[in-house]
């Protein structure tokens, strides 16, 4: 657009982050750039459109570990596997800069095959957040009631469904209060973590790296070597756990019917981008000793969560999967830490 210009020749401004203009010959120019055309951004991306800029762009976006139920595990990388050891685990920590440490407590002492998360511990620097079943939250060793904050280092607050703890390096903590439990870390932590939840550089093949640094294929054998604490000897002796015979007991048995839910149209708006036959077969090993018979809500949290992260919203699932929240839910939850503590 070209209108009579009141300024000196050759001045130039800007009337917003995207549109600027300069007076020439006495007349007003006017131009806005062309963006470039980034649409669909790489995988482990999203597209952003910063405060201020003109332009959007493609940005990394952090790494995310989740784990659920009898626990299942889907790494940073995007490794799906079970690990049922029922002792206290290394589940992420930064072996380069040792910024941060989370670990897990699982317990089975009420179950015969099965384990579950029972706590969180997340250290960073002389901070400590301890997490437990029925929303327990402490810090430094001390209970507090959420919300909870220290200015410049921690905040904790809820969410409909979950306490969250952000971080002030960026490590966020997502944790329901039964076992379902998300990790997620700044992309700036690439390629410089190790633990359960993988090494975080893209590559699913080495994630199985033991602490002793070699790569091992089975989990049961990759699992026991991020044991923690005085106890991780007596990890290694319980060998009830992983048992093949009981597994595929397990698969035989007639809870697809709770679970099909995750196949059918209430989740379809994900399929495409997310599969769901991983947490499927997780919510069929889930249902095999579930002392509550709602122990299929973990997969399926587990899957939303995913979508959401994809910008696939599943608003209505809890609803018509019958999968209320543990402040809605007086029952279930009480039976299923009843097991834990």
């Amino acid at each position: 657009m070209i209108f009579f210009c009141p300024r000196q020749d050759g001045e130039d401004w800007k009337l917003d982050s995207c549109e600027s203009c300069i007076c020439k010959q006495g007349k007003v120019r006017c131009a806005m750039p062309q963006c470039p055309l980034i649409f669909p951004c790489p995988p482990n991306s999203k597209l952003e459109h910063p405060e201020g800029q003109c332009c959007p762009r493609c940005v990394e976006r952090d790494g995310v570990c989740t784990v659920f139920g009898d626990p299942h595990y889907r790494t940073f990388d995007g490794k799906f596997y079970s690990f049922k050891g029922p002792c206290r685990y290394q589940l992420v920590t930064d072996c380069v800069s040792h910024t941060f440490s989370i670990r897990v407590t699982n317990d089975a002492r009420r179950t015969k095959f099965s384990a579950w998360t029972k706590t969180i511990a997340v250290k960073i620097g002389d901070l400590k957040v301890n997490l437990g079943q029925k929303m327990r939250v402490k810090v430094n060793g001390k209970k507090v009631n959420v919300p909870y904050r220290i200015p410049n280092q921690l905040d904790i607050n809820r969410t409909d469904e979950s306490v969250l703890v952000n971080t002030r390096i960026g490590v966020k903590v997502l944790w329901d209060g039964i076992s379902f439990l998300e990790v997620s870390v700044p992309s700036s932590y690439r390629d410089q973590l190790c633990g359960l939840c993988g090494n975080f550089n893209s590559q699913i093949k080495d994630d199985f790296t033991v602490r002793q640094g070699r790569v091992v294929q089975d989990p049961q054998q990759f699992g026991q070597s991020w044991a923690v604490g005085a106890s991780k000897k007596m990890c290694l002796r319980n060998p009830r756990f992983g048992n093949a015979t009981r597994q595929r007991r397990c698969r035989e048995r007639k809870d697809q019917r709770l679970c099909n839910r995750l196949k059918s149209q209430i989740f379809y708006p994900c399929h495409k981008k997310v599969n769901p036959a991983m947490y499927y077969k997780a919510c069929l090993q889930d249902m095999c000793e579930c002392p509550t018979q709602h122990c299929y809500c973990e997969s399926f949290m587990a899957y939303a969560h995913q979508c959401k992260r994809l910008d696939i919203p599943l608003p209505h699932w809890r609803k018509a999967t019958r999968c209320r929240t543990v402040w809605d839910q007086p029952i279930s939850p009480t039976n299923f830490a009843r097991r834990l503590d």
